[in-house]
C-alpha cells in the first residue's frame, strides 16, 4: 500500500506556494489560510 503524499514536506511546500501565490493574486482561500498552521513551521506549535 502507498500513501499519496509519501513526502509530508512536500506536501507542506506546495501548500505554502499555492497560499502565497493566491495572495498575491489577491484570491481569497479561507479553507487554504484556516489550515495554514499546519503546512507552515506554527504547526509545531500544535503538537
Amino acid at each position: 500500500m502507498t500513501t499519496a503524499h509519501a513526502n509530508p514536506e512536500e506536501l507542506r511546500a506546495i501548500c505554502r506556494d499555492t497560499l502565497a501565490e493566491a495572495r498575491r493574486l489577491g484570491v481569497k482561500t479561507p479553507r487554504l489560510e484556516a489550515a495554514e498552521p499546519y503546512f507552515t513551521d506554527g504547526h509545531l506549535a500544535l503538537k
